[in-house]
């Protein structure tokens, strides 16, 4: 049996995230629970915690990201193939967790690409984000 290879990250939630690649068929446990993955579920992504039936939520986070568009049963991979996400629910967890709004951060990042900050700020701002929009920069030249 796999232990602490899924994270469930709050109690209520009704999938968990692999923290690295599962194989189908491994059993792991995860808040209590037995689970037998009847899926290859690639790291990050997520599996089933229980029997989630068509247009029932989806809960991470403690919150719904979406609802089901056809039946998921437990140890099932959870994929944009299975749910539709809600898109505003994401960017209000992404808001609590990082503190601010998704689209002051997406303004930043194209100000850094774009060359709108000089070096030294974007080096105070970004930090190894820099780097990236120098790559980006240089190949769109």
């Amino acid at each position: 049996m796999h232990e602490n290879e899924l994270l469930m990250i709050q109690p209520n939630d009704n999938v968990a995230v692999a923290l690295k690649a599962l194989s189908k068929g491994s059993e792991c446990s995860v808040g209590g629970k037995n689970i037998i993955l009847k899926d290859d579920i690639p790291a990050a992504h997520k599996v089933a915690l229980t029997e989630i039936g068509k247009d029932e939520n989806v809960i991470k986070y403690g919150l719904p990201i979406g609802h089901a568009i056809s039946p998921i049963h437990m140890g099932e991979h959870v994929s944009t193939t299975n749910i539709l996400i809600h898109q505003h629910n994401i960017r209000i967890i992404r808001n609590q967790i990082c503190g601010r709004t998704f689209c002051q951060r997406k303004k930043r990042i194209l100000m850094a690409i774009s060359g709108k900050m000089d070096e030294q700020e974007r080096e105070t701002r970004f930090g190894l984000f820099r780097r990236l929009a120098v790559l980006i920069r240089q190949q769109r030249s």
